[in-house]
């Protein structure tokens, strides 16, 4: 049906010759008070809301490639969320700016011995060392660098010793010693760049009192 003279008309998609949508208009006649919502007869299903200016956001039905778009007034994404969980921020002026930004951080965990960190799980991981502890690390992301941090806490007897992985790399190629005393805390920083192959470690704050 098509009924100019009220405010919501609903267009069918007739013999392909245009894509369906429903269609908002305001009270008057003012080229300005109209948005469309249109369904793309494409493989992915794509549905547009468009407003005057054009399209304002976009989602994907079959959830490939870019799944999300929100574009701003001249129709360029302005964020975009693909499937594989990656997003794409624009930058206005020149800058892409985060407010209240904040990353994962695991719960206080008690280790000892061969202890694995899932990096798919945190970028913080809270640790109190009880013994001797072996990290290895999982799960890095592919094609992406990542930096992560290990607050090392020793527990109220110290003396606990770090091992990292075989494939940890060191500046002067010396790994830092950990501080022994009891109930003292390092801050460990440390990046993948190239999948989880090497990982760059480094001992950012020292002996916390």
């Amino acid at each position: 049906m098509a009924i100019s003279y009220k405010d919501i008309i609903i267009t069918p998609n007739r013999s392909n010759t245009a894509d369906p949508r429903i269609e908002l208009r305001g009270g008057n006649s003012s080229v300005n008070t109209t948005m469309s919502i249109y369904t793309y007869p494409t493989s992915n299903g794509t549905i547009s809301f468009e407003g005057s200016a054009g399209q304002l956001f976009s989602v994907t039905n079959d959830l490939t490639g870019s799944i999300y778009s929100v574009n701003d007034v001249s129709g360029i994404p302005s964020i975009e969320v693909f499937a594989n969980g990656q997003i794409d921020l624009a930058a206005y002026g020149g800058t892409v700016a985060l407010r209240n930004y904040s990353e994962f951080i695991s719960a206080n965990t008690a280790t000892t011995g061969a202890t694995t960190l899932d990096l798919s799980t945190a970028n913080f991981f809270n640790l109190t060392l009880t013994g001797n502890t072996t990290f290895t690390f999982t799960n890095p992301p592919a094609g992406r660098m990542m930096s992560f941090t290990i607050a090392a806490k020793q527990d109220a007897t110290g003396g606990r010793t770090i091992t990292w992985p075989a494939s940890a790399r060191y500046a002067g190629g010396v790994s830092p010693p950990a501080t022994t005393s009891a109930n003292a805390l390092d801050i460990w920083s440390a990046m993948t760049y190239d999948g989880g192959t090497t990982y760059i470690i480094s001992l950012s704050v020292k002996g916390v009192a």
